[in-house]
């Protein structure tokens, strides 16, 4: 079915009077009206009104928190939704500290080996991934899978999401064989479980395609990213933010085949979604702003490339700090359009920076860090 925005009004016209009937029963503090509380925070944050769904969380954490004690079951519940709220609005740190303490409260309260506390490491891992610790983030995810593969099968749908979230980190770092193993176990699966017109599925196809286009083969992730956007455009609606990534991701590989045009086009399709579901200081919003610049430096419109690049990597730097993997991307793209504008010493000094942050957070044989290694190489070959 299509995205209905009637079903988000009915939900917020029945989770409102859950509230009512449970405050006039009970009062406004007690514990009952927590679960109520949780969802319509998922209602806000669905909506875009992070902000009340932050305040309606904080007051269910207060409740618990007041009711049973900071280290009850029932707080670890707030937590983790409120891990998932700062974490939908890129703030990962906190997004982080509130997973830890639910996933510290679960342990003590089940202990380490049930279904909650793998979802908990894969929420954790997700976040690491997020900031750049790609080791940390790894250990997590193998461990969480390896619960889920003892506890729940090999066929379950939460091991294809860790699957699917351990390839998103392989790829980054540059596994890309072990990484393809795993997309496809975790497309299998949910083709299995959930059937082919399923955004779910969709997500782990576009994310296939993506490795696919890493790895150069740019026909089956063609495929693989038509596949993806059918299924959102035909089954669900071509303005979720999951099709809004998929757009992306496919710009990027229109760019890579040199079809300027068509990517350029894709990229303005997903940041229209995006800047109208998203702040505009959003790191996603930066993605686009990054990706159009990077296609306007080969289009040859290299004052609006500045522009978009120069945005780019002040809204990256305003989320995650100067050392990250996604500023040095744009530190990256922004010395090539500098080189290109014939400023060959500024370009060997942001270049000098880029490769300084890739070996420290990818170490000296990963691709990106071979990359930059390339260009400081081209620049001292080019230089007047």
């Amino acid at each position: 079915m299509k995205l209905d925005t009637s079903q988000f009004d009915q939900a917020f016209e029945l989770l409102n009077k859950a509230i009512t009937i449970k405050v006039n029963a009970y009062g406004d503090s007690h514990h009952a009206i927590c679960k109520s509380l949780h969802g319509l925070a998922n209602y806000h944050a669905a909506t875009g009104n992070t902000t009340e769904a932050n305040e309606l969380l904080q007051q269910a954490l207060t409740i618990n928190q007041d009711t049973f004690g900071k280290k009850h079951p029932e707080v670890a519940v707030t937590l983790t939704h409120l891990g998932h709220l700062y974490f939908d609005m890129c703030k990962y740190k906190e997004a982080l500290a509130y997973f830890s303490e639910a996933r510290t409260i679960t342990e003590k309260s089940f202990g380490n080996n049930q279904p909650p506390v793998a979802l908990l490491l894969q929420c954790q891992a997700n976040c690491q991934t997020e900031l750049g610790l790609f080791n940390e983030a790894e250990i997590l995810y193998r461990n969480a899978l390896k619960f889920q593969y003892e506890r729940l099968g090999e066929e379950h749908p939460q091991t294809a999401v860790t699957l699917n979230n351990l390839a998103n980190l392989l790829t980054i770092q540059g596994q890309f064989q072990e990484a393809k193993s795993y997309y496809e176990k975790s497309l299998n699966i949910k083709e299995g479980f959930f059937g082919f017109d399923n955004r779910h599925t969709a997500i782990t196809i576009s994310n296939y395609a993506t490795l696919e286009k890493s790895l150069g083969n740019y026909e089956n992730a063609d495929k693989l990213f038509n596949e993806s956007i059918s299924i959102y455009e035909n089954a669900f609606s071509p303005l979720l933010l999951n099709a809004a990534n998929t757009y992306y991701g496919y710009a990027g590989l229109l760019h890579e085949t040199a079809d300027l045009n068509s990517s350029q086009d894709m990229h303005l399709k997903s940041l229209s979604i995006r800047s109208n579901q998203l702040d505009t200081e959003h790191p996603h919003i930066a993605n686009s702003l990054h990706g159009l610049g990077a296609v306007l430096h080969d289009i040859g419109d290299y004052a609006q490339a500045q522009e978009m690049l120069d945005k780019s990597l002040e809204i990256r730097i305003n989320n995650f700090g100067e050392f990250h993997p996604q500023t040095a991307y744009s530190l990256h793209n922004l010395a090539s359009l500098v080189h290109d504008k014939g400023n060959y010493k500024e370009a060997l000094k942001i270049n000098k920076q880029v490769l300084q942050i890739r070996e420290s957070i990818y170490g000296k044989d990963h691709p990106h860090t071979s990359s930059s290694q390339l260009n400081l190489s081209l620049i001292h070959i080019s230089e007047p």
